[in-house]
């Protein structure tokens, strides 16, 4: 980045809510840095919290399902360290990174809830802490997600295109996909 466009990101006032920005460009790598760590070299503590029954060693059909869920969070992040990073006021680029994601968060919690199903333990009683540690971040994502996307807490008609007199073009860039 350039020292003029650093210069100006620091003096206009961005479209992004400050607290989405520190959520999407640094809550949320830490736990997707977290997920690539466990999934990759600690599989055995992702799958004892999937399920109370789990032995080790992961069997070979596991590890591939895991080295899949790894590469979709290696994705993730990359996303949000490069794409997040390289275009911070713009609304549209981070909503498409938004919509997809947060729709992962929701299939996550279907698969977690429908785990717990299959283990006759849908009743939150019968929930262990690591079930309301998955459920509850992968939840708390999802709605972060949804938020920010439902414009949420992102005020209209902010940032340098409206500054311009192009007011009505970055509306139209920021509508809801």
């Amino acid at each position: 980045m350039t020292e003029m466009t650093e210069m100006t990101e620091m003096t206009s006032p961005s479209p992004i809510h400050p607290f989405y920005r520190l959520w999407f460009t640094r809550l949320d790598p830490i736990m997707t840095a977290g997920s690539i760590y466990v999934t990759f070299f600690h599989p055995e503590i992702l799958l004892a919290s999937l399920n109370p029954t789990y032995h080790s060693p992961p069997t070979p059909e596991t590890v591939a399902l895991l080295d899949l869920s790894g590469a979709l969070f290696c994705v993730c992040l990359l996303l949000q360290l490069g794409l997040l990073g390289a275009r911070p006021a713009d609304v549209l680029v981070w909503h498409y990174y938004a919509v997809p994601v947060g729709l992962v968060d929701v299939i996550i919690c279907a698969a977690i809830l429908r785990g717990l199903s299959a283990q006759d333990r849908l009743a939150v009683r019968a929930w262990r802490l690591e079930e309301w540690m998955n459920l509850g971040l992968t939840a708390a994502c999802a709605i972060v997600r949804a938020a920010f996307v439902l414009r949420i807490g992102v005020g209209v008609g902010v940032g340098p295109a409206n500054a311009d007199g192009d007011g009505d073009d970055e509306k139209a860039r920021r509508k809801m996909i």
